[in-house]
């Protein structure tokens, strides 16, 4: 059943982002319908993107990181791993990278920003730093936890380092002192 028919037979009742509905199955069905037309939505745009400029932006060698898209496709990634695109290859018409992570091997990905996304490069960051490795996964002690991936690290005006990680509760970048990891 398609979103638009939920809607007419009246079990959901929506404006704007908000929707209520007959029961709590109903409205889980509706957040996937509406998750999938999302997915069709970005993997139509991703069709018509410009094929040597996308190559270009996802180069062969070049560090990205998984976003929530992708970890939809892969449950076991955990948002922010690093991963190195090895390979390209079209697949269905779509325009995926091989990624190699660390701790789950080689997965094919969609080139698109929504799904991986470039390592980030900042003045005073650098790949070493105190006791944490690049691309490891942490928990913080500061409550509420965090849980994240270690992207870097940054030299401080003092001459101290943080740990720059991607925060999976906030989906941003976090710095924080060793002893808050």
């Amino acid at each position: 059943m398609t979103l638009g028919a939920w809607l007419l037979v009246g079990l959901c009742q929506c404006s704007d982002d908000n929707c209520s509905c007959a029961t709590q199955q109903t409205k889980d069905i509706l957040n996937s319908l509406k998750d999938s037309q999302g997915r069709l939505y970005c993997r139509e745009q991703a069709r018509n993107r410009d094929y040597a400029a996308v190559l270009k932006q996802f180069q062969i060698g070049s560090t990205y990181f998984a976003r929530p898209m992708a970890r939809q496709h892969h449950p076991n990634l955990m948002v922010g791993e690093l991963g190195i695109i090895t390979a390209h290859c079209a697949t269905h018409g779509d325009l995926m990278a091989t990624v190699d992570f660390l701790t789950h091997g080689s997965l094919d990905i969609l080139m698109d920003l929504n799904f991986i996304h470039p390592l980030e490069t900042r003045q005073n960051w650098t790949e070493t730093g105190p006791q944490f490795t690049l691309g490891g996964k942490i928990s913080t002690f500061a409550r509420p936890a965090m849980l994240g991936v270690v992207h870097g690290f940054v030299t401080q005006m003092d001459g101290s380092s943080t740990v720059l990680i991607w925060s999976n509760d906030t989906d941003k970048y976090v710095q924080l002192r060793p002893d808050e990891i």
